[in-house]
């Protein structure tokens, strides 16, 4: 996975091997930082290979903060927005850490002193403009992309739980006038019969 982070000269395989039988590193306790317990093996100049990997592994955000990263992705996506494209998701979940950066909630960062007659933030206004546009030529493009690719592969477009259910009732009715007006011939032909039997 970090093969683009090691110089083509160098042999992280065989690096690896010589540094897990390297008496002369110094060793690490609990509690030592591990970042300075390899800046002092970055040092030695011993294993540049490994090292690359090693900056690039601990480059890597991690730390209580990426528990509240999840934390925070949970809360934005839930039952009812599992639809929602990564671009919408990256922008919510970028306000939400710019606002907790500030320690604010976005009613206070906007809040007006009088909400009828103070200015209103018109850089606010043209992004949310913006935003809903662009929002929709998304949606119009991505439902003209599915209803293409239902023409080409003959698929019918899948419908709602409730307009299966009206479908299904209007074919139960259209079945039943069909099924009375086959009736209708074999009644009347039963009443003939019974009528001649009747003057016999």
């Amino acid at each position: 996975m970090m093969g683009h982070l090691v110089p083509p000269e160098c042999d992280v395989p065989l690096e690896l091997l010589k540094f897990n039988v390297d008496h002369t590193l110094p060793l690490y306790l609990d509690g030592d930082s591990m970042v300075t317990w390899w800046a002092n093996i970055m040092a030695t100049g011993k294993y540049p290979g490994l090292n690359h990997v090693v900056k690039g592994g601990l480059s890597i955000f991690h730390g209580p903060m990426v528990e509240s990263s999840f934390s925070a992705m949970g809360d934005i996506i839930t039952q009812k927005s599992t639809k929602m494209s990564m671009a919408t998701f990256n922008a919510i979940q970028t306000t939400k850490y710019v606002l907790k950066s500030r320690c604010q909630t976005a009613i206070q960062m906007f809040k007006r002193e009088n909400v009828k007659l103070s200015t209103v933030d018109k850089a606010l206004c043209k992004n949310i403009r913006t935003a809903g546009t662009k929002d929709k030529t998304r949606r119009k493009q991505a439902l003209l992309k599915k209803k293409e690719r239902q023409e080409e592969f003959g698929c019918q477009p899948i419908t709602s739980a409730e307009q299966s259910r009206k479908i299904a009732v209007e074919k139960d009715r259209q079945a039943h006038v069909r099924h009375r007006a086959a009736q209708k011939p074999k009644k009347a032909l039963e009443l003939l019969v019974q009528a001649k039997k009747a003057k016999k």
